[in-house]
């Protein structure tokens, strides 16, 4: 083990022994050479050494958070997007057939969370058309995405990584595209023996061009293709600038075996460079708290649950109070809605009255102010707080991407 300088200066050497040399770059230590180096293979085979862990930049990767569905199977028919495990979407387009997603725990060795996301063939789809498409999507925030610099001369390789298994072997294709779509990747990889894991990495050079997000709204999008028609293929392992290539020439349709047909992820991992320096795992708690910041749902189907805080009632119905969401600051004002209805909120404080409207105003990425309208309101001045009444009550907090 070296002892590397405590208080070095930027572009300092540290030679230990004679032939091998490091250089602080600001940072980290980094592997110095003679021999000048392009960018491109510097940042291939280097990373900073006594530097900052290079961190994963999928959320819910290990697909143990669920908020919406606790777990429970998610069909897809053709029409919206619809959301399985937190940050993870299901989309079919135009397909005839329809498909579940789910969170699983895993029962085989291997898996950072216990737990894998798992794709089943509901309605067979053995012939596409040509505009049919079937994609499992995450999208990643701009902030997460902006050291790699993309759409500048100094963009950075980045490197996907992921266990997968299914019932249906071949080519396969994950497609990583900008927010516009016009800076499509469609890289391929093949499962080669049905229903075992076999762990996928792909190293993507840096693109140059294009317009990546780098604040708060879309940065990247992935998309792993179970199946698409022929308007969707596209060029492999290349950046193309023509919007909407999902697929290749001969990938295998997914959506064409029989019902319960399969295919799992696992263990989805995305980071700065081609090789993986000891990129950390996060706790449970740590990614709760990251997949709040795009949902928060207020109410888990149990019963008599407080939903919102106690406030104070005015002269007159309605009455206003400030809501502070529980799960912290979110990524931008949420969308609120709420489940139950009249029938799933009730006023507790002397006595208890039903609920007849909650309405939300002044939203914030922190906090809203909440009125609500009381089939029965106490006098002015009295304590009054809002809960679930039965199993459908939820306040629901979205600002997803």
């Amino acid at each position: 083990m070296f002892q590397f300088p405590a208080a070095p200066t930027v572009g300092q050497v540290f030679t230990p022994i004679p032939g091998v040399s490091y250089r602080w770059s600001g940072v980290g230590w980094v592997p110095f050479s003679a021999i000048a180096l392009t960018k491109a293979e510097a940042d291939t085979l280097y990373a900073p050494i006594n530097g900052p862990q290079l961190f994963n930049k999928i959320q819910n990767g290990g697909f143990a958070i669920d908020q919406r569905n606790a777990g429970a199977q998610i069909n897809v028919p053709a029409g919206p997007a619809l959301f399985g495990p937190d940050r993870w979407q299901g989309i079919n387009v135009n397909g005839t057939g329809v498909f579940s997603i789910q969170p699983v725990v895993e029962t085989l060795p291997g898996a950072d969370s216990g737990y894998n996301f798992t794709t089943r063939v509901v309605t067979q789809d053995a012939t596409l058309a040509a505009n049919e498409l079937y994609v499992l999507q995450h999208r990643i925030e701009g902030y997460n995405i902006a050291d790699l610099l993309l759409g500048t001369a100094s963009a950075r390789p980045f490197t996907l990584a992921f266990d997968i298994a299914a019932n249906t072997p071949g080519l396969y294709t994950v497609t990583i595209s900008n927010a516009a779509g016009d800076r499509v990747y469609v890289a391929t990889f093949t499962i080669n023996v049905p229903s075992v894991y076999e762990t996928k990495i792909i190293t993507i050079p840096g693109v140059t061009t294009g317009a990546w997000g780098v604040t708060n709204g879309i940065g990247m999008v992935l998309e792993w293709c179970l199946a698409a028609g022929s308007s969707y293929i596209g060029t492999p392992n290349v950046w193309g600038t023509v919007a909407g290539p999902r697929t290749v020439a001969g990938a295998a349709n997914f959506m064409s075996g029989a019902a319960g047909t399969q295919l799992i992820l696992r263990n989805v991992r995305l980071w700065r460079g081609a090789q993986d320096f000891g990129m950390g795992s996060r706790t449970l708690a740590e990614e709760l708290q990251i997949c709040k910041r795009y949902y928060q749902q207020i109410g888990n189907g149990q019963g008599s649950e407080l939903l919102l805080p106690t406030g104070v009632t005015g002269p007159a119905n309605p009455h206003v109070t400030s809501f502070f969401f529980p799960g912290g600051e979110m990524r931008s004002a949420p969308n609120i809605t709420f489940s139950g209805g009249a029938a799933g909120y009730f006023f507790a404080t002397a006595g208890a009255s039903a609920v007849t409207a909650m309405t939300f105003a002044v939203v914030t990425a922190k906090s809203t102010l909440v009125s609500v309208s009381f089939a029965a309101p106490p006098a002015a001045g009295a304590g009054f707080l809002v809960q679930a009444s039965g199993t459908t009550g939820r306040i629901k907090l979205s600002a997803e991407i």
